[in-house]
């Protein structure tokens, strides 16, 4: 039930373009993600 609820919120969260949802994705267990939530986007190229 928890998690279901969790994943809903997450969904709303979306769906109203409230980037609270960041928050969730370290902290709950949501569910699969269509995006990746780290923070490997802001690395530069090379680096790993």
């Amino acid at each position: 039930m928890r998690r279901r609820l969790m994943r809903r919120l997450y969904d709303l969260l979306r769906e109203r373009d409230d980037n609270f949802y960041h928050w969730m994705t370290p902290m709950f267990d949501i569910g699969d993600l269509d995006y990746d939530p780290s923070l490997s986007s802001f690395e530069p190229e090379g680096t790993a």
